[in-house]
């Protein structure tokens, strides 16, 4: 995949997925801010695509 292809493939996960906790099995009763999760998952995927 191209990089463009890459954060367009993210910027459709990231407007999909808003609302949804993209790491549930990390998530407690004190979370209040999804803005770290989402910001490593998303790098995530960006490396594992950059890999495929």
């Amino acid at each position: 995949m191209t990089e463009q292809e890459i954060e367009d493939f993210v910027r459709y996960l990231d407007k999909d997925t808003r609302g949804y906790c993209v790491a549930p099995d990390q998530q407690n009763p004190d979370c209040c801010d999804c803005y770290l999760c989402r910001f490593t998952f998303f790098n995530q995927v960006r490396e594992e695509l950059k890999s495929l």
